[in-house]
């Protein structure tokens, strides 16, 4: 029953793609900078970082774990 369990969770986490996050973010901030973020915000959960350049601010962004469009939180990092 565990490892059914787990390969069920497995399975689900498999199909949120990284890419599609970047993507979405793209599409929510398009004249920013997308990208991965780091390995110190990383290990705080954020999984995306957006550069606007315009305004000089930097954000990460924290998605829901089954989603790749609804953002459960955004900070401000500079």
């Amino acid at each position: 029953m565990k490892k059914i369990l787990l390969v069920t969770v497995l399975g689900l986490t498999s199909c949120v793609n990284q890419m599609d996050r970047l993507k979405d973010a793209q599409k929510k901030y398009p004249k920013c900078i997308v990208q991965p973020t780091t390995s110190l915000l990383a290990r705080e959960g954020y999984q995306v970082m957006v550069e606007d350049t315009i305004a000089n601010q930097i954000y990460v962004l924290d998605y829901y774990p089954f989603s790749t469009t609804k953002i459960s939180s955004i900070r401000n990092i500079k």
